[in-house]
């Protein structure tokens, strides 16, 4: 833990579904390096992770050194403050409980139809405006692509 804990970011590699390693960066205030294309990560409906993470592609990972040195001293600790801001929703001692009901109840305001939808994303933008981070309205990731945007 504590090479993580000086770490400016820790890798959370492709595996098999969700591992540790995010909420394990979380709480040890290290930025999530995240090497999974194309797969959502825990609460990315409601989190801003390009606050708080970096997603590497598989054909960036030659470029890893340069991609990290890019970012300086002032946008790391920008991203740390962000992290330490949402680091409730990876904790079960925290508020992860909170927000999987916030996901729920994301997911059951999409399966509606448009009249019931809108009321719906009202009482989860209740429960979202107590939790640090939330959106009240699941967003979609900023690495989802036209064709699959248009698709949602």
């Amino acid at each position: 833990d504590a090479k993580w804990s000086e770490s400016k970011f820790c890798l959370a590699p492709a595996g098999d579904g969700w591992g540790i390693r995010i909420g394990k960066s979380a709480k040890l205030n290290c930025l999530p390096l995240i090497a999974q294309p194309y797969v959502m990560q825990p609460f990315e409906d409601l989190l801003n992770y390009d606050n708080f993470s970096v997603r590497v592609e598989m054909a960036e990972i030659e470029r890893l050194p340069e991609i990290l040195h890019s970012f300086d001293g002032q946008r790391i600790a920008e991203m740390r403050r962000s992290l330490e801001l949402v680091r409730p929703a990876f904790m079960w001692d925290g508020l992860a409980y909170n927000y999987t009901i916030l996901a729920l109840c994301h997911r059951f305001a999409q399966l509606l139809h448009a009249p019931q939808r809108a009321e719906a994303n009202a009482r989860c933008g209740v429960l979202a405006a107590r939790l640090p981070g939330a959106a009240a309205v699941a967003r979609t990731p900023s690495w989802f692509g036209a064709p699959l945007n248009e698709a949602l």
